[in-house]
This record gives C-alpha cells, sequence and structure tokens, in this order.
C-alpha cells in the first residue's frame, strides 16, 4: 500500500472524516485529500510534505515514522522543487506608473542656477506678496497689527500652496482660497 492509501486506511478505521482530521491537525481538506491520493504537490514541498504526513498520522492513530520513511526513499531520485515554482504569483504583479515630478524639480534647480532665472521666479512673489503688504499699509489706519499680520500670513500661505501645486506635490485650488485674506482681515479686526 501507498502512503495515502494507508492514512486514508487509517482514517476510516477510527471513524474519522475529512474535515474532523482537518479539525485535529489545521490542515486544509483539500491537502488531506490529495495527500490520501499521493499527490503532494499542493504541501508546498518537502518539509511541509513530510510534517503534514506525520500530523494526519498521528490524527488517524498510526505510527507516522514507517511512512515519512517511505516518503523519504520515493523521493530520493527526483530533484528538489525549487521555490519559484512553489511559491509564484497567483497572478501577475501589475505596476503601476509613477507620476513623475521631475519637471517641477528641473525648472526650481534651472531657476536656482540661473540668475535670470531667479529673477523671473521672483516677480510673481514680488507682486503677490508685495500687493498684500502695499494694499494692508494703506488701510493701515483702519487695522490693526494683528490685521495685517493675518493678512501677511494667509498671503504667505498662498504662496506656499502655489509652490506645492507647481511642484505637483499636492494639487491645491489656489483660487478658491484667496477670499481667505478678507476673511482674515475681518477675524483680525474682531478678535485682534
Amino acid at each position: 500500500m501507498s502512503i495515502g492509501q494507508d492514512l486514508a486506511e487509517a482514517r476510516r478505521q477510527a471513524g474519522l472524516s475529512l474535515s474532523q482530521v482537518s479539525q485535529q491537525t489545521c490542515i486544509r481538506e483539500t491537502i488531506i485529500r490529495e495527500i490520501e491520493r499521493d499527490e503532494y504537490s499542493a504541501c508546498g514541498g518537502d518539509f511541509y510534505a513530510r510534517g503534514h504526513i506525520r500530523s494526519i498520522a498521528q490524527a488517524v492513530g498510526t505510527d507516522p515514522a514507517p511512512l515519512i520513511q517511505q516518503y523519504d526513499a520515493a523521493r530520493r531520485g527526483q530533484p528538489p522543487a525549487r521555490a519559484a515554482e512553489l511559491l509564484g504569483p497567483v497572478r501577475p504583479i501589475e505596476f503601476r506608473p509613477r507620476r513623475r515630478r521631475w519637471p517641477g524639480v528641473a525648472a526650481l534647480l534651472l531657476s536656482s542656477t540661473l540668475g535670470v532665472g531667479v529673477g523671473f521666479a521672483i516677480i510673481p512673489i514680488i507682486v503677490v506678496q508685495g500687493g498684500l503688504a502695499l494694499g494692508a499699509h494703506a488701510v493701515s489706519p483702519l487695522m490693526t497689527p494683528a490685521v495685517i499680520d493675518s493678512i501677511t500670513a494667509v498671503g504667505g500661505t498662498l504662496i506656499f500652496a502655489i509652490g506645492f501645486d507647481t511642484l505637483g506635490i499636492k494639487r491645491l485650488p489656489v483660487g478658491n482660497m484667496v477670499p481667505a485674506i478678507a476673511v482674515a482681515a475681518v477675524l483680525g479686526g474682531i478678535f485682534g
């Protein structure tokens, strides 16, 4: 008799079903069924096959040592299984294309290394930040220093948002944030 036939016969004599042996050994029923048919490919290698044979034999009340010796004798002439064959992916691995951020980095590098680029890069900052500062100074008799600080802080935050958007780090709708300047002025006037 073969190993699988011996285990199946011992299981029947013990009056156990496949599911009962599966619950006792924590081995899936499909693997036990395959082992009883002398098919060991589902075990995942010789090491696991020996362990499964040992566990099943103990659960059905038979001596595992001669069964493991019989398994080793039968496997001696076969080449060992390769891990790639046993652990191959169930489905092909899909790689998502990564979004490139190099154009923004290249623009930053060019603008920081070329004096002309730095000059052009500072124009929007001067216009926005300077405009906010000048506008706040023009109405300073009506505003407290807390209101001016609030407006300046919001303007600086908008500049950071423009930078994040330009570099592709985070898409921020800067145009939707412009009303925050007025909100900052009002709140600074009330709570400042």
